[in-house]
């Protein structure tokens, strides 16, 4: 890990936005258990400029899944402590951390920034305007056991996007089959249309 910290190192000098590189520094550095120096590197990877944020949110998402824990909940508590004073957080900041703790599973905390962000923009109700944030926070409200909300919202969200269509499609369709996965809407759906086929067909032959 000395040689990894010491290769990103030399790649943030080179190009101090260079998110990825900050990361990787932050994630050498937490193994090498420097864990202030880690947290500073996280910290900073959060503010490298346009789309810096997401990446970061990705990288996070990556770490856990490949069981790198140490380094995911130091990169937790980075954003945390970044986003420490709530007054000084933008609308996307507000979002952004909505989407960060509900994906950390704090769905109580993303469920009150989800809100913030919602207010913020002026929102009266469910928007594919803003990004993929309304389907989260359909998730986050399916999470907390607000089910029947949950389902009005997916509704209302999967009627705009076959209406009114985004502009950045692809995302939402993304999000809109998590969210339908998460909810069980389109498994339900293909068992109810399953119920009424003929039973000799309701299973489709593995080579058709």
């Amino acid at each position: 890990f000395d040689e990894a910290a010491a290769a990103f190192r030399k790649a943030v000098e080179l190009k101090t936005d260079f998110v990825e590189a900050r990361i990787g520094l932050g994630a050498a550095l937490s193994h090498l258990e420097k864990k202030e120096q880690a947290l500073a590197e996280f910290a900073a990877a959060l503010d490298c400029g346009p789309g810096s944020r997401l990446r970061w949110y990705e990288f996070a998402r990556q770490l856990e899944s490949d069981g790198e824990r140490q380094v995911y909940d130091q990169m937790r508590r980075a954003l945390m402590d970044a986003y420490a004073v709530p007054a000084k957080r933008s609308i996307a900041d507000w979002g952004y951390a909505g989407q960060a703790l509900y994906n950390f599973g704090d769905y109580a905390a993303a469920l009150e920034a989800l809100e913030k962000t919602n207010n913020l923009r002026g929102d009266d109700g469910p928007t594919l305007k803003g990004g993929v944030r309304w389907w989260i926070y359909t998730m986050t409200l399916w999470q907390l056991g607000e089910k029947q909300t949950a389902r009005q919202y997916f509704e209302q969200l999967d009627h705009l996007l076959k209406t009114k269509p985004p502009v950045k499609r692809a995302f939402h369709d993304r999000q809109r089959a998590k969210t339908a996965k998460l909810l069980g809407v389109d498994e339900r759906a293909d068992d109810d249309a399953r119920s009424k086929l003929p039973e000799a067909v309701t299973e489709t032959p593995i080579d058709n």
